[in-house]
């Protein structure tokens, strides 16, 4: 069985995928913590390292809560998602000082 199979009808590039033809599971381990566990992860890292497609597959993979994508584990993708809503509020709390300091001026 492979990830395609996994998934059922999934976008072209997977068939183009380091991982395409590797046993799923291997993607997948059944947590991310201990030394199984982060072993497991390491290996599918391993594949992913040499993907010609891990840039889309990481995009792809930005939304699903489970499993190796792009050479990403689902903690560092949570991660990720947790760093850019941070910087999302960031940006949301100057361009409200800018308005407010342009209001300010123009009274």
């Amino acid at each position: 069985m492979s990830l395609a199979d996994l998934l059922g009808p999934s976008p072209e590039w997977m068939a183009n995928a380091a991982c395409a033809e590797v046993d799923p599971d291997l993607h997948f381990p059944s947590g991310e913590h201990g030394p199984a566990n982060m072993r497991q992860i390491w290996q599918a890292k391993a594949v992913c390292a040499s993907c010609p497609v891990m840039g889309q597959c990481r995009e792809y993979g930005m939304t699903e809560p489970h499993g190796v994508w792009g050479g990403l584990s689902a903690g560092e993708r949570r991660e990720i998602r947790a760093r850019e809503i941070d910087h999302q509020h960031e940006l949301a709390r100057h361009a409200a000082v800018q308005l407010d300091h342009e209001y300010g001026r123009a009274a």
